[in-house]
């Protein structure tokens, strides 16, 4: 495995998290893109984007969306049914008024069109993707795992998916049925999505797991391309409150990889970052590697620095988070997490994940390794 931290040095923001990628298939070059500012939720958020390839050179960070209502937050990097790399963010001071805004790349993330409203006027705490990418289904709907967080005093948390059958031009939403009154806490959002089939022309199904804060995640499949969910129903993961990212390893979904935290405190550590397998459909997992401990500094491109992350000057991480509807308060230390994953065409994981609050980091997981999980 091989890891580098490619935000630069992080001298333009104090906290930074939330990071995406997507891979060119014919360049292989990988677009990265994250949220970074004072902290979570504040005013001078913006999305950062760099461009780069594995153990090359990187771009300096750049600024592509700011401004607007105050905070951007949750950007989600991926190649739309129109062959363009679309770039949805969430904007706005608190998350149940999110709106989600959309650029496009016709040149794998080179130049940018202007930004647009993915749903114009809806502030219902966004729309598209929330945190992880969209998934193509064979149909041709364009399925985005999506979520809603209530303001209330005892927040509400639910799952949806936002659908498309138009390439991203409208959308559809459907909510996850779950029994909110069996839960001890808020509920599920944030859910990831792969697709599953148990043979040539065989049905396809697709299968989401869904980050909770009932100390494991929850499962809910659709038979009907998205358009209808099963109730969703603990499985043997254990979930921090904290996002996660799975990738199917075979194709089939017979075999699936997720990147999470370990964890089963709801607003607990996020240390370590770990990857899981699954043979049985997202049932029960298998933890595999050990990403990110905090034991080794990653790599840096050529000409860059380690960002200072704090401990130089004795601080402590945070033991606990403290979470609101304006985001997460913390001072990062031990932090890694909220990542994403793609299988490269050559086989490799590639994932992004939030290295103290203060970076970015890209790693590489060979094929090698990979193919020995199957």
């Amino acid at each position: 495995m091989e890891r580098w931290i490619i935000s630069g040095n992080g001298e333009q923001w104090k906290q930074c998290h939330g990071s995406t990628l997507a891979q060119a298939s014919a360049s292989g070059a990988i677009s990265v893109a994250w949220f970074a500012g004072t902290r979570e939720g504040s005013d001078d958020n913006a999305i950062w984007f760099t461009r780069g390839h594995l153990a090359g050179d990187w771009q300096t960070p750049r600024r592509l969306l700011h401004g607007h209502a105050g905070a951007w937050w949750n950007p989600v990097l991926s190649y739309g049914p129109d062959g363009r790399l679309w770039l949805f963010a969430k904007n706005g001071p608190r998350i149940s008024h999110w709106k989600t805004w959309y650029i496009t790349s016709d040149d794998d993330g080179m130049t940018w069109s202007a930004e647009r409203e993915l749903v114009p006027g809806d502030d219902g705490g966004g729309r598209g993707p929330v945190k992880n990418p969209p998934l193509l289904t064979g149909d041709g709907l364009w399925v985005a795992p999506n979520s809603i967080e209530s303001e209330d005093d005892e927040p509400v948390w639910d799952c949806r998916f936002d659908i498309s059958a138009d390439r991203g031009r409208t959308w559809s939403l459907t909510t996850v049925p779950i029994n909110h009154e069996s839960l001890r806490g808020s509920g599920i959002i944030q859910p990831t999505l792969w697709s599953s089939r148990n043979g040539p022309g065989t049905a396809e199904e697709l299968v989401a797991l869904c980050r909770s804060t009932e100390g494991c995640a929850y499962r809910t499949v659709s038979k009907d391309g998205g358009l209808n969910w099963c109730e969703a129903q603990p499985v043997g993961l254990p979930q921090n409150n904290s996002g996660f990212c799975a990738v199917s390893l075979d194709g089939w979904g017979s075999k699936v990889a997720i990147a999470h935290n370990p964890g089963s405190q709801s607003w607990g550590s996020r240390c370590p970052l770990v990857i899981s397998v699954s043979s049985d459909g997202g049932v029960s997992w298998d933890q595999r590697q050990v990403v990110e401990d905090g034991e080794d500094i990653p790599a840096m491109p050529a000409g860059s620095r380690v960002p200072k992350v704090g401990i130089e000057t004795g601080q402590r991480p945070s033991s606990m988070l403290q979470a609101s509807d304006r985001g997460i308060v913390t001072n990062g230390l031990r932090e890694f997490s909220y990542p994403t994953m793609v299988l490269s065409a050559a086989g490799e994981l590639l994932l992004s994940y939030t290295w103290h609050r203060r970076g970015i980091v890209l790693a590489r997981i060979s094929k090698e390794t990979t193919e020995s999980w199957l």
